[in-house]
């Protein structure tokens, strides 16, 4: 009984201690940079004696100055992203992707991530548009696929075109990396599944599985 309890309090706190520990990682990572500089601006202008509660001074000089980073850091994009709109950054921006696409070897990586990002922000398309089941890595296995376009291809074969579709094989619990193959779509199980869900079950490495319907 007390394992039960235990196991339980564990499956309800560890999500909170790794969300909150990724967000303390984040956090340090964004501000460590700059920590110094701020600390020492703020002690120049004497707001560096302040106390709270149990808190002693070094503790809160600490904890504003990571939040003054914070807050400038989101102010500081969200101008770049205005300026971004604007016609001399937007000028700026296309000459440095035309000096990057005439950069040998570099510029066959640049475009690749290019497309990748494009593809996965762009607010008016989305990256994955139907889930389905694909035999992967052998014929008697499925494993999860996403079709990464509603186009299909032709493959001419002895004379006769097949409709091929591209479709991706996210790994486990990484789904960035994966396999991108061409199948016949004959060779699909479509499956009425949200992509959500389905990178859900693929990151939890199943734990996390809705129940699996044909489309």
């Amino acid at each position: 009984m007390i394992k039960k309890h235990f196991l339980t309090g564990l499956a309800v706190l560890l999500p909170l201690v790794i969300t909150f520990w990724i967000i303390a990682l984040i956090v340090n990572l964004l501000t460590t940079p700059f920590q110094n500089f701020v600390e020492e601006v703020l002690r120049y202008y004497g707001l560096a004696d302040a106390s709270f509660l149990f808190f002693n001074s070094e503790q809160m000089l600490g904890f504003f100055s990571k939040l003054l980073i914070l807050i400038t850091l989101i102010v500081g994009t969200l101008l770049i992203g205005l300026l971004g709109r604007m016609f001399l950054m937007h000028y700026v921006i296309k000459l440095s992707d035309s000096v990057m696409q005439r950069i040998p070897i570099l510029n066959k990586v640049y475009k690749a991530v290019q497309d990748v990002v494009k593809s996965l922000l762009e607010e008016t398309g989305q990256a994955f548009t139907q889930v389905v089941l694909v035999p992967f890595p052998y014929q008697k296995s499925f494993s999860i696929g996403l079709i990464t376009s509603k186009a299909a291809h032709k493959l001419e074969n002895k004379g006769a075109e097949e409709e091929m579709l591209s479709v991706f094989i996210p790994a486990t619990p990484n789904p960035t990396m994966g396999f991108l193959l061409l199948l016949k779509k004959s060779q699909l199980i479509f499956l009425d599944m949200r992509v959500e869900d389905a990178l859900k079950a693929i990151i939890s490495c199943g734990v996390v599985f809705s129940h699996i319907r044909k489309g």
